[in-house]
């Protein structure tokens, strides 16, 4: 017997990776931004506030869902 009902489609596996790529990239943003966060505002001698980091983050992602979506995408 099966596991599963249906076996999976192009369609299906392709749909859960456009939402990984999204999660990823919004995890990556948040370590790269709080890293960089840290080390400028270490290097100016202020306290580091998570609050610019997260929103540092969003910058990046924002930026990078542009660029892999729209500039960057390629033709088939």
């Amino acid at each position: 017997m099966r596991w599963f009902s249906k076996q999976p489609t192009i369609e299906l596996l392709q749909g859960e990776v456009f939402d990984v790529r999204y999660i990823m990239t919004i995890i990556w943003s948040v370590l790269i931004a709080a890293a960089v966060s840290y080390v400028l505002t270490s290097m100016g001698g202020e306290p580091f506030v998570v609050g610019d980091a997260l929103v540092l983050a969003a910058v990046f992602a924002i930026f990078a869902f542009i660029m892999g979506d729209g500039v960057l995408k390629t033709e088939n």
